[in-house]
């Protein structure tokens, strides 16, 4: 009975588990826009240095759109597209900043670092009071702090 009551819960947890990872990609840079602004990047090194990416011409515009608290705005960005736009970084090391406007007009509310190689995303600085920046892994989190204070 113990035995059945633990296969049943470990199941039960692996599938919520599942699910809540069903959206992110592990081989792309996942963000998730908890506010209700679009963002966008505009990359600090490499041979797209000042570019943003709300703006490029299509098929290569980029930006993560507004969401809500309960339902992210996402972009799922493969590796080999943020390589191609990081390309000639030194180090493997593409710096970013992020915008909460999709055309960048905006002041940049943190700066981050994209490792091309382990695809690990580490915030270096954040700007401003309004945003609150996090990144795990490949995964950025992008929400209002009046939205986390309540």
């Amino acid at each position: 009975m113990l035995f059945k009551k633990t296969i049943l819960m470990g199941t039960f947890l692996g599938l919520a588990s599942m699910s809540m990872l069903a959206n992110a990609d592990p081989d792309a840079l996942n963000t998730y826009n908890y506010t209700d602004h679009d963002s966008a990047v505009v990359v600090t090194s490499g041979i797209d240095k000042g570019k943003c990416t709300g703006t490029l011409p299509s098929p290569f515009t980029q930006f993560t759109p507004a969401g809500t608290p309960t339902n992210p705005g996402q972009s799922h960005v493969e590796w080999d597209s943020v390589g191609a736009l990081c390309l000639l970084s030194p180090g493997n090391i593409c710096t970013a900043d992020i915008h909460m406007t999709r055309d960048c007009s905006d002041s940049a509310v943190a700066r981050v670092s994209l490792n091309l190689k382990s695809h690990v995303v580490t915030v270096n600085q954040t700007m401003g009071d309004k945003f609150v920046v996090t990144a795990e892994g490949n995964r950025v989190n992008l929400n209002e702090k009046s939205r986390l204070a309540s």
